[in-house]
């Protein structure tokens, strides 16, 4: 934080109201969220308590773009549980004020913590801050996009920013991969038997290829054994941190122009950056920071193979090669028979000024219909 942003809150706070009266005199965009806030008093009185914090807050147009893509909302809204863990993912921790957003995307810990029933461990949901344009934005799960429409509400315990859109809170990985069009992946890891281990990793950083990708090595993935296949797999995932794209490039920086990374396979990923993109051996990474649960999910061009741990990017070519001897491709993208998809979300790309964007393209997102607002809560 620089000292010419903190002036704007040091003086707010001076004279800033409790949540309530901040609700109450913007009423008019914010009935909907004050009404749903009355039907969990725990929350409510959590809130008019809190210090240091930033909630998102969506206005009642915003409910209702949710409500017309998920009928059942009004319905499930009743769940005090379901209801409560959206609205605690609506609450950032520190105080973000609109000047403090910028090109670069920053991290931010919510309220909402999440159990894994499988491991039990808790886990912090995560949201995006970043400005683009103008225009501050909030990204949440599946890399949904919601804008700042009114900003800077102060009140005794931090700042309210009204948003456009609801957020979506993030689900497994294997889900995310599901309704996000990797279908390839999260056929493949059903296949292997691998989803409740992937899902069950306390933090993690998945790089996932594309189905674009899959389908380009399509022999050989289809071809090989569990065993080969589980290894493919798990040189793409690396287990104990959840690496944005900020931190991948700040690691690049610090070691002087790469970075190398531990897989669950065992085997080792060098990160390099060429000319403002991200590159995980020779795969490029075209879509970054997709929020999940339990981590983050970067999407890739390529499938990596781990018995070719130092391929190198070219940064002149738009496309990699591929890393598999004999590798041809096949028409259909590999292990997407059966696979379904229960929601159709499509990752929102964002456009950053002087920093990195990766750029997702139509095959990359397959046949993924309209973008729905909330998913698997």
């Amino acid at each position: 934080m620089h000292i010419p942003t903190l002036i704007p809150w040091i003086l707010a706070t001076a004279a800033a109201e409790p949540i309530a009266n901040v609700l109450a005199a913007n009423s008019n965009e914010l009935s909907t969220l004050t009404s749903l806030l009355g039907t969990v008093p725990q929350l409510t009185t959590a809130l008019a308590t809190a210090s240091n914090i930033t909630i998102f807050a969506p206005s009642n147009q915003a409910f209702t773009k949710a409500m017309a893509a998920m009928p059942d909302l009004a319905t499930m809204a009743k769940n005090t549980t379901f209801l409560t863990n959206l609205l605690e993912y609506h609450i950032a921790s520190g105080v973000m004020t609109a000047a403090m957003f910028t090109n670069t995307p920053q991290f931010a810990s919510t309220a909402l913590t999440l159990p894994s029933t499988a491991s039990g461990t808790i886990r912090t949901q995560m949201v995006e801050l970043v400005k683009s344009n103008a225009d501050a934005l909030v990204v949440s799960g599946f890399r949904q996009v919601s804008r700042v429409s009114k900003a800077d509400l102060f009140f005794d315990g931090g700042v309210l920013h009204i948003i456009d859109t609801v957020l979506t809170v993030p689900d497994t990985t294997s889900a995310t991969a599901l309704d996000t069009g990797l279908t390839s992946l999260a056929g493949a890891l059903a296949r292997t038997g691998m989803v409740a281990g992937v899902d069950a990793l306390r933090q993690a950083t998945v790089f996932a290829p594309s189905n674009e990708a899959f389908r380009e090595v399509g022999n050989v993935v289809e071809s090989a054994d569990m065993e080969f296949l589980s290894s493919v797999l798990d040189y793409h995932v690396v287990m104990g941190t959840a690496a944005h794209s900020t931190e991948l490039m700040q690691m690049v920086g610090a070691s002087g122009g790469s970075a190398k990374l531990l897989t669950a396979q065992g085997g080792m990923l060098t990160v390099r950056e060429e000319n403002g993109d991200l590159y995980v051996n020779n795969a490029k990474v075209i879509l970054a920071d997709m929020l999940t649960s339990n981590g983050v999910v970067h999407i890739i061009d390529n499938v990596m193979n781990p018995l070719s741990t130092t391929s190198l990017p070219d940064a002149s070519r738009e496309k990699q090669a591929v890393d598999f001897a004999g590798a041809s491709s096949v028409s259909q993208a590999p292990f997407t028979s059966g696979v379904s998809p229960t929601a159709t979300l499509v990752p929102v790309t964002i456009a950053r000024a002087g920093g990195f964007a990766a750029m997702p393209t139509a095959a990359l997102m397959g046949a993924v219909g309209a973008a729905a607002v909330m998913a698997n809560m």
